[in-house]
């Protein structure tokens, strides 16, 4: 059970992770120069780490922690 729990800490931080990096490349888009082969692999990573942070997913590891502590 604890190996369960430690593995849904670990996503969720990692979840969070791949946020902070979300913001921080919004911020950096901002202030950089236009460049369009840049911009096209900017959206690549983008579309990954929405996959990766989605909302089902965080429901999930959410209530499966929420399960655990009951």
């Amino acid at each position: 059970m604890n190996a369960i729990r430690d593995t849904c800490i670990m996503r969720c931080r990692n979840t969070t992770l791949l946020q902070q990096d979300y913001v921080f490349r919004d911020k950096y888009r901002q202030n950089k120069p236009n460049n369009q082969s840049s911009n096209q692999l900017e959206e690549i990573i983008n579309g990954l780490i929405n996959e990766l942070t989605n909302e089902p997913i965080n429901e999930l590891i959410n209530g499966t922690l929420e399960l655990m502590e009951h």
